[in-house]
């Protein structure tokens, strides 16, 4: 699980980027869960690397501002609001 939700969505974003940026388009969509936002017992690495899966995509909208980027952070039954400072590039969407 860790190797999927942070090295290999660490390793995919780094290897994509780079021609997105030299094509100056693409879309990024990150699949999230109420595990980043919410402690689950006897699922605790599953939360925390849902957690880095939020914290990664947000930071990396606001490097991806400038550009004609974009990312999406998808999940089932999203908890809270997020209001992001910049929203040009931004989304979240939350299915039932």
């Amino acid at each position: 699980m860790i190797q999927l939700n942070l090295v290999g969505l660490t390793q995919l974003t780094k290897l994509l980027l780079a021609d997105m940026r030299q094509q100056q388009y693409g879309r990024i969509l990150n699949l999230g869960s109420t595990g980043s936002f919410v402690p689950s017992p006897l699922n605790t690495v599953y939360a925390a690397t849902k957690a880095y899966v939020w914290s990664f995509s947000a930071a990396l909208a606001e490097e991806l501002v400038d550009n004609n980027l974009e990312w999406v952070y998808s999940m089932r039954r999203h908890p809270q609001t997020f209001e992001p400072r910049r929203r040009n590039n931004c989304s979240i969407a939350s299915h039932t």
